[in-house]
């Protein structure tokens, strides 16, 4: 079982961070909201597929016959961003085999949410 880590943002520019049990409250300017929107679309998040942790295959056997196969990862570590807005969500849950950059974009944003909660000094 791994923890749980949120950041819940108002749209307003209030935000907060919770890991463990901690809640750590931030201020946001909304350009950053913006940012981090079109962020999504960019990799385009909407458009992924809900679970990445089946791992699919093709492979040839003896007889020449095409086999597919589906292997789910259960016991593999995995990260789940979500994305809501009213009655609106969409969450992907995905593995260290990707997608890259939603991983990537997902550390960005947690690293800037602890600096501006206060909980690491800011990078240079």
């Amino acid at each position: 079982n791994f923890p749980l880590r949120r950041i819940n943002l108002s749209g307003k520019g209030s935000a907060t961070l919770e890991g463990g049990s901690q809640n750590l409250p931030f201020s946001y300017a909304a350009q950053d909201l913006l940012g981090l929107l079109n962020e999504l679309y960019r990799i385009r998040f909407f458009d992924l597929p809900r679970n990445y942790s089946t791992r699919h295959s093709v492979s040839l056997k003896d007889d020449g016959m095409v086999v597919t196969g589906r292997l789910r990862l259960l016991d593999t570590a995995s990260t789940t961003v979500c994305f809501s807005v009213a009655a609106y969500e969409k969450c992907v849950t995905y593995t260290t085999e990707g997608p890259y950059e939603l991983e990537k974009l997902t550390q960005r944003v947690f690293a800037e949410a602890e600096q501006l909660a206060g909980q690491t000094p800011p990078q240079k």
